[in-house]
């Protein structure tokens, strides 16, 4: 299958936003699914439009992209992933990928991990190349969790509970995905977004940034 460039690949997502979009009047899941892929577009723009990453991908299907659409492993030969890569940087964007936490880390990390040792991130960019087990929170590089609905308290919560399993808090420290946040106070310093359609989610940006967790408002 033909690697396609950035543009190919943004049009792509708009189809993909776009079928996503037909369901959603009728549906939650396409909603939310509708609009991580409209995240995923941006943050791929930003990437390759402001901060000169180039950026791919292989797809599975001629005539469409497959993404991840429940908590799955990075399977390369059933789910598309994007290319990003800048000099000797070289990552991996995936949607719906779980990782094993730092309290699975803490706890011995030997058994295989369970429900409670794995977490779904919306969308995650990891190091690269990241095989098919399940990545390890310190291959994550920049996370991000989408909220489409009405913005309620217990997102950020929730995200939270998500940052903490993403590294220990720290002094800010130079960031891993420094074209979102320059510094991040955590150890490893990988930004975790919150994503959200209503803007009342920016009532809630202020303090907690100082925990390494910043909510952007996404229409």
């Amino acid at each position: 299958m033909t690697t396609i460039s950035k543009a190919v690949l943004l049009k792509a997502l708009e189809a993909a936003v776009k079928r996503a979009d037909k369901k959603a009047s009728t549906s939650n899941y396409a909603q939310g699914k509708a609009y991580e892929l409209k995240v995923l577009a941006d943050i791929v723009t930003e990437l390759r439009v402001n901060h000169g990453y180039l950026v791919s991908c292989t797809p599975k299907a001629s005539t469409h992209l497959t993404f991840g659409g429940s908590p799955c492993k990075p399977n390369g030969a059933h789910h598309d992933h994007i290319q990003v890569q800048r000099g000797s940087e070289d990552y991996e964007l995936w949607i719906s990928v779980q990782f094993t936490t730092l309290s699975y880390a803490l706890g011995g990390g030997g058994a295989a991990p369970v429900c409670s040792d794995l977490h779904e991130l919306d969308i995650g960019l990891y190091q690269s190349p990241l095989g098919s087990n399940y990545p390890s929170y310190n291959e994550v590089v920049f996370a991000a969790s989408c909220k489409a609905g009405t913005w309620h308290k217990v997102q950020a919560r929730e995200a939270l509970g998500l940052r903490r399993e993403l590294g220990v808090l720290t002094d800010a420290a130079g960031s891993l995905a420094a074209w979102f946040e320059p510094y991040v106070p955590t150890h490893p310093a990988s930004p975790l977004a919150l994503y959200s359609r209503d803007l009342n989610a920016l009532k809630y940006s202020g303090s907690l940034a100082s925990l390494g967790l910043y909510i952007r408002h996404h229409p």
